[in-house]
């Protein structure tokens, strides 16, 4: 869990100077990210699904959908600061997507 915190922390100043340098490339960018977690998704494919699918596609959806709004942003030169927060946005929709599809613990 360091490691990716770090990893993270990490990524930040390359996408910024990539972004600096070609205001275009953070879609190239998602869809690198977005192939990458599909490629490292497929073993579990192989496992029973205990979420509906539905709502592993409405995650999909909201995800892409909020990744090209983030993208679009950061096209309109928003300060990087800025950007972050609404990046780092994505994880409420997870918790609520999260929520839903599993219940409210009682």
């Amino acid at each position: 869990m360091l490691a990716t915190l770090v990893c993270g922390c990490l990524a930040v100043v390359p996408l910024e100077m990539l972004n600096t340098r070609d205001r275009g490339c953070a879609d190239l960018i998602s869809l690198v990210e977005y192939s990458w977690a599909a490629i490292i998704s497929l073993p579990a494919l192989r496992h029973k699904q205990q979420i509906p699918w539905r709502y592993h596609v409405a995650l999909l959806v909201c995800g892409v959908t909020y990744s090209v709004c983030c993208n679009q942003a950061l096209n309109q030169q928003l300060p990087m600061p800025v950007f972050l927060v609404l990046k780092n946005g994505l994880l409420v929709a997870n918790m609520v997507v999260g929520r839903f599809a599993l219940g409210a613990p009682h």
